[in-house]
């Protein structure tokens, strides 16, 4: 087994959020983005 397909198949730490489709809730839509690994990957979390 190659590391790429562990990569690929790894399941998320916790579930996923609901997607926001109210066209009201995205009009106002605050993102934070917290850089991790130097820079390399990009973590973004809904500012509620």
């Amino acid at each position: 087994m190659s590391s790429a397909w562990a990569i690929a198949n790894a399941r998320a730490l916790r579930p996923l959020p609901e997607p926001i489709t109210a066209p009201a809730a995205l009009a106002r839509l605050i993102v934070h983005r917290h850089d991790r690994l130097g820079g390399v990957l990009h973590e973004y979390e809904n500012a509620a």
